[in-house]
């Protein structure tokens, strides 16, 4: 672990509660915009490649049960 991450995990157990509480909150924030912007990215390179939900349930009933014979 990196002395920077040992310093701010560090401060971090020095906080009062609503100080933890807000900090808790806002990287639940920052993690939640992350999120939102990978799977934006995703559905752009899906529809660049042509991927619906379709072929995504397709794809995972053939690795499932095999190919279908239709």
């Amino acid at each position: 672990m990196s002395q920077q991450v040992e310093v701010i995990l560090h401060q971090i157990e020095h906080l009062n509660e609503a100080d933890r509480t807000l900090l808790d909150e806002r990287l639940q924030e920052l993690s939640e915009r992350d999120w939102k912007q990978e799977a934006e990215l995703a559905r752009a390179t899906a529809r660049e490649r042509a991927i619906d939900e379709q072929s995504i349930a397709d794809a995972v009933e053939d690795l499932r049960y095999g190919p279908s014979t239709n």
